[in-house]
This record gives structure tokens, sequence and C-alpha cells, in this order.
């Protein structure tokens, strides 16, 4: 019986290792679900994609407050330096994008650079004003 046991499991290992083994990575123009992003969400996203840091810049108000994984950045220079730093030559897959009250809520994946899987889904929630990103806050779901 305990033969049967372990070669169930080791068929379950087997099916789950390699179907994620032959999943390919999409990059962020193709199956992202960008159509529910606001303009300034977009620009975050448009500006990261192309390691733009003067593009970056310009989708943050002045007073922007960010808070990623408990790490606090504020204002537009302090944003750049970490997405230079910790998000350039990344990539993200959007996952799901939808209001929540005043936030925007986003659901994706990000590949840092040289890694072959994701970290761990992160739910970013942007606030705007006056057409630009107010506030951005990221925890792992």
């Amino acid at each position: 019986m305990n033969d049967k046991k372990i070669i169930v499991a080791t068929l379950i290992f087997l099916t789950i290792a390699l179907t994620a083994y032959g999943e390919e990575f999409h990059d962020f123009n193709k199956d992202s679900k960008l159509e529910n992003l606001s303009r300034p969400v977009r620009c975050f996203f448009d500006a990261a994609a192309q390691n733009d840091s003067k593009a970056l810049a310009a989708c943050f108000s002045n007073e922007v407050t960010v808070n990623i994984a408990g790490m606090q950045f504020n204002g537009p220079e302090e944003v750049v330096a970490f997405a230079e730093r910790d998000i350039w030559s990344g990539k993200y897959k959007v996952e799901k994008a939808f209001k929540q009250g005043n936030k925007e809520i986003v659901h994706c994946l990000f590949w840092p650079s040289g890694w072959s899987s994701p970290e761990p889904p992160i739910e970013y929630q942007f606030q705007t004003k006056n057409g630009k990103i107010l506030s951005w806050y990221g925890k792992y779901r």
C-alpha cells in the first residue's frame, strides 16, 4: 500500500514540476490586464517596462508617498531611486486591476532581473490626484 502512495505522490510532483517548467513567461505587454488601469497608474507600468526614470518621475505628484513591503519613500526622487535599484530590468505582469473606493488595486507578478520565477504575488494600491499618483502601497498577497 505504501508503494502505491509513493507512486501517486511522485506522479503528482512530476506533473506539477513539468507543468511549471513548461510555462512560458509573457512580457509586460502580453496577456496583462491593462484596460482597467487609469492613465497615471498605466504611466507607472509603462515607465517601469521601459526603465525610464524621467517618465517614471512624471507619473508621481511631488507629495507622493510609497510603502512597498515596509520600505517607505517620499517624493519622486526617492521613488525613482528605489525603482532604479529594485525594479529596473525586471518585468511585471498585471493580472487584475480594479477600483475599490478611492483606490486602484492592481494584482501583479514581478520577475526581478535574472530570476526564473516571480516574487510572490503582489497587490499594489494606488491613489491618484490631478492626474498623478499620490500614494502607492504594495504588499505580498
